[in-house]
């Protein structure tokens, strides 16, 4: 754990790490277990144990564990604070950039932004019950729910510009109820049918605006998408 003073805030900078890539020294004549014990838990891996039987702990997000925890070197374990000094009342924690082009460690870093409490990686990537098997899409299942249909379009648009999905089609056709759901909303109100299905007309707004997004990350072609007809003419591919 690695501290930095900003000011009169104390910046705790906490560790993000994979569960596919985790480091561990140990001799060669080492036995099992002295393996296990040369394994040192990382700053997250600590927090899931804390959260399995920490109910407060249960209520935060990882970056807010420094608000409310000390790191111990010593035993490697979150501590609960006893000092509530202005210099420690103003701790704030921050994780290690991600860039989208990192694919699930972007999306780790997204759901530790979001999750409350999770108790396993596994816990983290599980939504309404059910394990994803990516943290991609364990991040798009969550946003699904608690993200605006424009944020969630922001994300769809990261995902396919640096994450290069093998079949981005199939990705929308899971997602679009989610990524088009205000201009279905509009749409809805428009015809005084508030059981109006999702149309042709209103998936093509929903990849219309998409585009725009997509055209702030990276020039990625959106036909892959298979736009539905319309009237209008779509925006042509960009070779």
């Amino acid at each position: 754990m690695l501290y930095t003073h900003i000011g009169a805030c104390l910046v705790s900078h906490a560790y993000l790490l994979c569960f596919t890539s985790f480091l561990c020294q140990y001799r060669e004549n080492a036995t099992a277990q002295q393996i296990v014990d040369a394994a040192k838990k990382t700053t997250l891996q600590a927090w899931f144990d804390l959260c399995r039987t920490d109910p407060f702990a249960r209520t935060l997000r990882y970056i807010q564990c420094p608000e409310h925890y000390t790191w111990q070197e010593k035993t490697h374990t979150w501590g609960r604070r006893r000092n509530s000094t202005p210099r420690y009342a103003r701790t704030v924690g921050r994780m290690y950039s991600a860039h989208p082009s990192q694919g699930e460690r972007y999306y780790l870093r997204v759901l530790l932004n979001h999750v409350h409490g999770p108790t396993s990686f596994q816990d983290l990537s599980t939504c309404d019950g059910v394990q994803c098997a990516t943290f991609r899409e364990a991040c798009l299942t969550e946003a699904s729910t608690n993200f605006m249909p424009s944020q969630l379009r922001d994300l769809f648009a990261c995902s396919l510009a640096h994450c290069e999905p093998s079949d981005p089609r199939q990705l929308w056709d899971k997602h679009k109820h989610s990524l088009a759901e205000d201009f279905l909303h509009e749409a809805r109100a428009a015809a005084g049918n508030p059981s109006l299905e999702l149309t042709s007309e209103v998936e093509f707004r929903a990849i219309y605006s998409l585009q725009e997004h997509l055209l702030a990350w990276i020039n990625f072609p959106t036909c892959q998408l298979r736009q539905p007809k319309h009237r209008h003419s779509p925006a042509r591919c960009r070779p």
